[in-house]
């Protein structure tokens, strides 16, 4: 098994199996299947039941959990280092054995179907639904969330899950973190992303739903752009950059929608990049209604306009400082270093020459933030009546 081991001093050892393939390779009328198949690898394996799994690392104190993400899958335990070759022995087991047990099949099911209710009962998932859905093509792997619906999780059965299981569950990659050898022995060609180009609706249309159980809108600006003239580590880079721009209290969208004008509680700037180097952004704010236009207006020219020398200079200390503490967590350095394998990122290189990056970014962030198409953008809202 392809294996990446990090030497970090301290009490307990991270470790997580990465699968290459998640949510947006799933047939739509199977979707949630990815997920579908990482809820019951905790189910029972041809060697141990589902009682044991989570026995085995929790008499120990350990936990054990796991996500599906759009283009990964991502199985992980932390314990303390006595106990680590267990936690590696029955996460390689459960993730390589799984049995997909009927019974369990079932129970698991009607456990989806009310995660599903969970977030549609919930604003913020609402809208991200929402967006997804005035964005992107029917026939694009992001048009429905990770869990799929209702009617699609219906859908699957045993055989869908176990052929989905053979036909995807392939090449995982262990990476450990904490008291181990360094070690490097990764195939990374075996990680090469098939992601092709987003399907996109070819015109974006304001959507507004409303909801008689709030009292305040919620808003996301949302698009996609392609920046292939960058490398997809610099426009990681790039996207930091814009998140210490934009964010926290000292960011412009908090100092010019919230301070300066009190139109909201919350704003935040969010960009995803996948391994197509398309980027998902959205700017997500909660308002009172009749001060949606007013906030997207402003919002709109916070994000365009250029940068001062003294913004630069503050956001590229604030990047090189929240990268050192986001990478001081095993947790977070294994999660990234998952995502960078199958998105074709050299994580050592951006790892050591974060700086490096930083400043050549820096060097030219304005033309790169003229080129930044944020003006093909849709609201996406649900509001009160």
């Amino acid at each position: 098994m392809n294996c990446i081991q990090i030497n970090r001093t301290g009490d307990t050892t991270f470790i997580a199996l990465l699968i290459p393939t998640g949510a947006y390779y799933d047939r739509p009328d199977i979707k949630g299947i990815s997920h579908f198949v990482e809820h019951m690898c905790f189910k029972g394996t041809t060697n141990r039941t589902r009682k044991q799994i989570d026995g085995e690392i929790e008499r120990y104190g350990g936990s054990l959990n796991a996500f599906t993400d759009h283009e990964i899958t991502l199985y992980h335990a932390e314990i303390i280092n006595k106990y680590a070759d267990k936690a590696k022995e029955v996460l390689i087991d459960m993730v390589t054995n799984p049995s997909f047990p009927q019974k369990e099949l079932e129970k698991e099911r009607a456990v989806i179907i009310q995660e599903i209710n969970m977030y549609e009962g919930d604003v913020d998932s609402q809208v991200e639904d929402l967006g997804a859905k005035q964005i992107y093509a029917k026939k694009c792997g992001k048009y429905l969330g990770i869990a799929g619906t209702r009617n699609t999780v219906k859908n699957i059965q045993r055989k869908d899950l176990i052929n989905h299981y053979k036909r995807h569950h392939k090449n995982p990659l262990l990476i450990i973190i904490g008291d181990v050898e360094n070690k490097l022995d990764c195939n990374t060609s075996l990680y090469t992303s098939t992601m092709t180009d987003f399907i996109t609706k070819k015109i974006f249309k304001e959507y507004y739903e409303e909801n008689t159980e709030i009292s305040q809108a919620r808003l996301d600006i949302r698009g996609v752009f392609y920046n292939k003239s960058l490398s997809i580590t610099e426009n990681v880079v790039y996207l930091d950059l814009l998140n210490c721009l934009y964010n926290d209290m000292s960011g412009r969208l908090f100092l010019k929608i919230r301070e300066e004008n009190g139109y909201v509680y919350r704003v935040n700037f969010g960009a995803e990049i996948h391994a197509n180097q398309a980027i998902d952004w959205r700017v997500s704010l909660g308002l009172n209604k009749k001060n949606i236009k007013k906030a997207y207006n402003l919002v709109m020219q916070e994000l365009k306009r250029p940068i001062t020398k003294e913004e630069l200079e503050f956001i590229k200390s604030k990047a090189i400082g929240q990268h050192a503490i986001y990478y001081s967590s095993n947790e977070s350095l294994a999660t990234d270093v998952a995502y960078c394998v199958a998105q074709g990122i050299d994580w050592e290189d951006l790892l050591i020459n974060y700086e490096g990056y930083v400043e050549r970014i820096s060097a030219n962030i304005n033309q790169l933030l003229e080129e930044t198409i944020f003006e093909h953008n849709v609201p996406i809202g649900i509001i009160p009546e």
